[in-house]
């Protein structure tokens, strides 16, 4: 009977080492996140009213440019328009907008984070918000808060702007 179990513990113990680990190396690199993630990522903003709770969508794009000379940097550009006056009059607010963003490797996407240039303005571009945000197998969500000032009623409003889109594939 000991020398049973004697072979089980063996034969499990030499099992044991050669199982070997998947491939859990991340996403696959080109040179550099910022040359990895560069495209245009096409979808949905949604943008929360803080003082109504009122929730507007409408469509839009952020493309990502390399900046060669960073490397973990890319700049961050908005294009989006809405299709009734109320969803055009928050897609302006941001439509153009631009913002020079750090971006890193993490696990299987991305982490982008405007944060340090947004603390200095002369390098924040004019998005003017702190924004984060993840890409992940071609997917890409983006957040940021933006107070806005509304001159007819001397009120600032403060808005929750988020994207969700996906990679447009180039043919």
């Amino acid at each position: 009977m000991k020398k049973i179990l004697y072979n089980i513990v063996v034969l499990l113990a030499v099992a044991c080492a050669v199982v070997s680990c998947g491939d859990d190396d991340g996403v696959a690199s080109n040179g550099t996140p910022g040359k990895d993630a560069a495209g245009t990522y096409s979808g949905t903003w949604s943008v929360l009213d803080e003082e109504t709770g009122e929730t507007t969508t409408f469509s839009g794009d952020i493309s990502l440019s390399e900046d060669e000379s960073k490397p973990y940097n890319v700049s961050l550009n908005i294009t989006c328009s809405g299709t009734t006056p109320e969803e055009q009059e928050l897609a302006d607010v941001i439509n153009g907008k631009s913002s020079v963003t750090n971006i890193t490797y993490a696990g299987e996407g991305f982490l982008l984070t405007n944060a340090a240039a947004a603390a200095n303005a002369s390098k924040a571009g004019d998005l003017e918000a702190i924004c984060h945000g993840r890409i992940n197998g071609g997917n890409i969500t983006v957040k940021f808060v933006s107070s806005i000032f509304d001159p007819l009623t001397y009120v600032t409003v403060v808005k929750y702007f988020s994207f969700v889109g996906q990679k447009e594939v180039a043919e």
